[in-house]
């Protein structure tokens, strides 16, 4: 239904955009910044507060990680439902609402939770989809200043990488080891995802929140150099009236091969309890598209006008419903009356 998103790659072949060297190169460069910092906080012995909601929600599940793998993750799904609705994470069982500055919706981020014994230090069962945070210091996310995130969680996952975590560990009597857990694995492997959202927001040229340098180790800080780069590609794809999906599907990122990609992978599956987070999501993508491209015919990109007023149909139908994101409400508005804009068959910027 939504031709952006759409797998079928003929939406943008039609258009073939080279990236700019300097920021494929840069990226290269920022994946191997990524190593530092992800060893450093691997390793360093640091906890998230007793409040954090991850850490609650864990604590609740009383994960008996002395059983067998495949008894632990039947007692995960016996204990699901309920952790959806008590911590009120997004999902046919719970609307959802913020955590703090945090929104959660579950998804099933992995198909076999096996084969975690092999890899499990590198999954990430907390993913941000979007955010407002937006700068290239690999801080980690307890540092980060932001005053809103969308995340998936895989509570699965979540617990399975935790049971490898605890078989790993030298000594039994850890004080707070599910804390240190959190902050050590949970937390860090966020910090690729959010350099993906970083450098998209950066090629959009939406970055506003100044960085402040929260780590203990040097960590050179490339937000300045993306966005420069991204400036002079955003002038000329403007010039050169490239459509909305050639132009996110130039993005290099760290954890996905282009932005393009990235987007679609970030949605989530269509349906009535995450409608509107759905509407958030790929509403914004399209509304900070429309600012980098300009004014647009329907002609030149008439697949993703064709998206928006399929939006604007579905938002009319469910504005009513009460989910707890007062925070996004002036998001909210400013689509909303894009989408009306959009109705007049010109993406009106």
């Amino acid at each position: 239904m939504f031709n952006l998103l759409n797998k079928n790659k003929k939406y943008y072949r039609t258009q073939q955009v080279t990236p700019p060297p300097q920021i494929l190169y840069t990226i290269d460069k920022l994946k191997n910044d990524l190593k530092t910092p992800m060893t450093f906080y691997r390793a360093r012995e640091h906890w998230v507060d007793n409040t954090n909601v991850i850490n609650r929600l864990m604590h609740s599940m009383y994960l008996d990680t002395s059983l067998d793998i495949v008894d632990y993750i039947e007692s995960i799904d016996d204990k699901f439902k309920w952790v959806c609705r008590h911590f009120k994470i997004i999902s046919p069982y719970s609307e959802g609402e913020f955590h703090d500055k945090d929104f959660y919706i579950n998804q099933e981020l992995y198909d076999d939770y096996f084969i975690f014994s092999e890899k499990w230090k590198d999954i990430a069962p907390i993913q941000p989809i979007m955010t407002d945070y937006s700068n290239l210091g690999l801080d980690h996310p307890q540092h980060m200043l932001y005053t809103y995130s969308i995340n998936y969680i895989d509570i699965k996952a979540l617990c399975v990488q935790y049971y490898y975590w605890k078989k790993e560990q030298s000594y039994e009597d850890r004080i707070s080891d599910i804390e240190v857990y959190i902050s050590q694995y949970v937390f860090t492997n966020m910090i690729p995802y959010y350099l993906d959202l970083s450098i998209i927001k950066l090629a959009f040229g939406t970055s506003k929140i100044k960085y402040k340098n929260t780590h203990s180790i040097y960590v050179h800080n490339r937000t300045g150099e993306v966005s420069t780069i991204m400036k002079k590609f955003r002038k000329y794809a403007k010039n050169k009236g490239i459509f909305y999906t050639a132009f996110m599907n130039s993005i290099p990122l760290v954890t996905q091969n282009t932005g393009l990609d990235y987007v679609r992978s970030a949605l989530p599956p269509m349906n009535t309890y995450n409608f509107l987070i759905y509407f958030m999501v790929y509403g914004y993508y399209i509304r900070s598209m429309s600012r980098v491209m300009g004014k647009i015919s329907l002609t030149a990109n008439s697949n993703e006008l064709s998206d928006l007023n399929i939006l604007l149909r579905y938002y009319r139908s469910t504005r009513s419903q009460a989910l707890n994101m007062e925070m996004l409400n002036p998001l909210k508005d400013e689509l909303y009356t894009f989408l009306l804009n959009a109705e007049n068959k010109i993406l009106k910027v």
